[in-house]
């Protein structure tokens, strides 16, 4: 998967860095319909930095966002196959 920065609003929540609300990606906003699944990676091993991951559908197209706390950034990955 190749993951490229974009711009992510998210709703406020009492977790960082809060649910996704909507993304801009090929010069639009692209509202979430539903968020299919979250994880993350990394995090309780000092070795590795923690990355959230979000499964995400809008206008039924399927993407991956992914937060880098460290970094500050959001990262997106279109899914053609999900």
């Amino acid at each position: 998967m190749r993951f490229k920065i974009c711009k992510v609003e998210t709703i406020s929540s009492h977790s960082y860095p809060g649910q996704p609300k909507r993304f801009f990606y090929k010069n639009k906003w692209w509202e979430i319909d539903t968020i299919e699944d979250r994880w993350y990676e990394g995090g309780l091993d000092p070795e590795r930095a923690l990355i959230l991951y979000y499964k995400v559908e809008s206008e039924e197209r399927f993407f991956i966002l992914r937060y880098l706390p460290y970094f500050q950034k959001w990262q997106i990955c279109q899914v053609e196959d999900f």
